[in-house]
């Protein structure tokens, strides 16, 4: 490259300045949009992982929940006959 010494210790200096040779400029020109589009995207992902794993730790709850009320009861059958009674109950309250 024909750059003088003087500029040449004033861009080394800088963080932020980058040069390349004509043929990886081309490529550093299409690589640099593709990382940021991909670190957009991993973030979004990363995000949705957080939501699933909040979901997934509710459910559990719900389950175990669940788990110990069936088994406060002397049997599972009386547990479903309760549920359908429970679920039908909220029908009419939600159709009356």
């Amino acid at each position: 490259m024909n750059i003088k010494d003087e500029a040449y210790k004033v861009l080394k200096q800088l963080d932020s300045c980058h040069w390349y040779c004509r043929s990886c400029n081309a490529g550093v020109c299409k690589l640099l949009p593709t990382l940021v589009s991909l670190a957009d995207k991993i973030g979004v992902l990363e995000e949705k992982i957080t939501k699933v794993d909040t979901d997934l730790e509710n459910s559990r709850g719900r389950l175990f929940s669940l788990s110990n009320e069936v088994n406060k009861n002397t049997t599972t059958e009386e547990w479903f006959t309760k549920s359908k009674a429970k679920q039908k109950q909220s029908k009419v309250v939600k159709k009356g």
